[in-house]
């Protein structure tokens, strides 16, 4: 289990995995994507969203107005 905070939201990671979001909404940044499990880390951004998955996947949503989703090479992302 674990918590984070970004502009005016925040993020659980549950027991089993899953991502629930909750506060401002303004740029999709609290519409987790469906059928997003086995997460084992989260992270808030100004607008956005992040959650790494057990396998090295790395899922984002909310906007990009910072660059905040433009996962480096090398890793393996999800939208």
């Amino acid at each position: 289990m674990a918590i984070a905070s970004g502009h005016d939201h925040n993020l659980a990671l549950k027991r089993d995995g899953t991502v629930v979001a909750w506060g401002q909404n303004t740029k999709g940044q609290t519409n987790v994507p469906a059928n997003r499990s086995n997460v084992v880390a989260i992270a808030g951004g100004y607008y956005s969203s992040l959650a790494l998955k057990s396998d090295g996947t790395v899922v984002f949503w909310g906007t990009n107005i910072f660059a905040s989703t433009n996962i480096p090479g090398g890793l393996s992302y999800s939208r």
